[in-house]
């Protein structure tokens, strides 16, 4: 095991307190201050580290989508079955989605909006965005060996993982129906990858 710099205990308890106090208080009430008293480091290090309290939010966000996608683009074996592959990637997405954590994140981002726009701007297009992407290029290259026919991959994999997440994340977002259970979300893999498929398969 690689032992950590001091510099990387340090990030690393500043994420912890960050991740902690955002969810506690939401963006706007947590305080720079609050998150280096937990952390344990000075207000400065803090800074020296994040330029903001936009840039450790973006970031924290931003850690959820890139295990996913990173872990997606290792295990995309372009040899395997299609459907066997994109079932994988459903089950590490909607895991990540349907966490009560990560739900909480979306309503904070969401509530934020109107005040502070570049937060949202920055997030989609480096978590979302950039997943989308990964999505897509494995996509067009199962167009190119043949197996599909999908057209414009970037617009068929933003219509995958929209469908997999469905109105269920709508409905968990505002509370109006409980996080799915680990079966529920292997149903709502299945049927969104099998009428996926039986669109675009040749």
């Amino acid at each position: 095991m690689v032992k950590q710099t001091r510099s990387e205990q340090k990030h690393q308890a500043i994420v912890a307190a960050a991740h902690d106090i955002f969810l506690q208080k939401g963006f706007s009430a947590a305080g720079m201050d609050e998150i280096a008293e937990a952390a344990g480091v000075s207000k400065r290090t803090v800074y020296s580290h994040f330029g903001s309290k936009e840039d450790m939010f973006v970031a924290l966000l931003e850690r959820k989508c890139t295990a996913t996608r990173e872990n997606f683009v290792s295990n995309a074996d372009e040899t395997a079955p299609i459907d066997a592959t994109l079932r994988e990637l459903g089950r590490d997405f909607l895991a990540m989605i349907f966490q009560d954590e990560t739900l909480k994140m979306f309503r904070i981002l969401a509530a934020e909006a109107d005040n502070f726009p570049d937060i949202g701007r920055r997030f989609f297009e480096s978590g979302p965005e950039t997943s989308t992407a990964a999505v897509a290029q494995y996509l067009e290259r199962q167009q190119a060996l043949g197996v599909i026919d999908i057209g414009d991959a970037f617009q068929a994999a933003g219509t995958l993982m929209s469908a997999m997440m469905n109105k269920r994340l709508i409905a968990c977002l505002l509370k109006a129906a409980p996080i799915p259970t680990p079966d529920e979300r292997e149903e709502m893999v299945q049927r969104t990858v099998a009428i996926f498929l039986d669109g675009v398969r040749r």
